[in-house]
């Protein structure tokens, strides 16, 4: 069945990129200088964050890594639909191409199936089965006994996508900043923002306490091999402790170790042995609450063979 987009020149499709990642503030997490580079950033770090849910499930028929991801070519077809044509794999699978393009409504994705190269037999990206069944999986369907010679036809690529999207209407560049919906967005960001801003101004004064008591503050708790560790926030603001405020904490005694990690928040760990989930009951037990939502409390066990 054919896929149905608006004609759509490559300048406005980039535009339509960038409006669309800006309106998100990803701009703010991924720089960038222009339409172009937008685009070259947004589609894949959309892609491998799973921002891009509509694209995502139209490439869910092949199993396939994100490892690696980049727009190789920005096409206008033949109908005037332009497409970013990206491709994606893990270091050790043959990489996939497929095209990126906006149907009107939504960013969508369209994986050819023809002239791609993959297992056809497990539908999953070449490296990922055992080296021989991959091998017979080449032999049987493109007559090859190693799959490490094939690769995509980029012509039989493109072609394939030029049949299969077809041009349905026209449009300009679309503009995702100043719609009711990107407005709200921006109104809740900013009011979540002055909420983290008040709370951290009218946190307990922690600096003039000798001791913090367990009641401030929250757990984090998380499983580790063969134990646990934890971190502590303020319940009132839910910011991390500093190291210096970490040695302030009262009820936890030689038996946590405090260590200092590279962010500068100190992390402590419990006597050996104690899972997430014992270590979360014992602190709740000194009057520390636990940052369920945050925490992890497997009780993982411990299997020591002896030889």
């Amino acid at each position: 069945m054919p896929r149905y987009a608006p004609k759509i020149s490559k300048a406005d499709f980039l535009a339509t990129v960038k409006s669309y990642g800006v309106a998100r503030e990803w701009d703010q997490e991924w720089e960038t200088e222009d339409n172009n580079s937008a685009a070259d950033t947004f589609i894949p770090n959309g892609l491998i964050e799973g921002l891009f849910t509509d694209a995502l499930k139209d490439l869910e028929k092949i199993d396939f890594n994100w490892e690696n991801c980049e727009v190789e070519q920005y096409i206008e077809l033949k109908s005037g639909v332009t497409v970013a044509l990206v491709y994606a794999g893990g270091d050790w699978e043959s990489p996939l191409y497929f095209a990126f393009y906006y149907d009107g409504k939504k960013f969508r994705a369209y994986m050819p199936s023809d002239s791609n190269v993959y297992n056809r037999t497990t539908k999953q990206a070449y490296g990922n089965a055992e080296e021989d069944e991959d091998n017979a999986d080449a032999l049987k369907h493109y007559g090859v006994n190693d799959y490490y010679s094939l690769e995509a036809d980029m012509t039989k690529v493109i072609a394939e996508i030029e049949n299969r999207i077809v041009a349905r209407g026209a449009i300009g560049a679309v503009d995702f900043e100043n719609t009711a919906e990107a407005k709200a967005r921006k109104e809740s960001r900013e009011a979540a923002a002055a909420k983290r801003k008040h709370l951290l101004e009218t946190e307990p004064d922690l600096k003039s306490m000798e001791s913090i008591d367990p009641s401030l503050l929250r757990a984090v708790v998380m499983p580790a091999a063969g134990g646990a560790y934890f971190n502590l926030k303020l319940r009132h603001s839910n910011r991390e402790l500093t190291v210096a405020e970490g040695r302030k904490v009262a009820g936890l005694n030689a038996n946590f170790e405090l260590h200092e990690i590279s962010t500068g928040t100190p992390t402590w760990y419990p006597p050996p042995g104690l899972s997430s989930k014992h270590t979360a009951a014992l602190l709740e037990k000194l009057g520390f609450a636990i940052a369920r939502e945050q925490s992890y409390l497997a009780d993982y066990r411990q299997h020591i063979i002896y030889i």
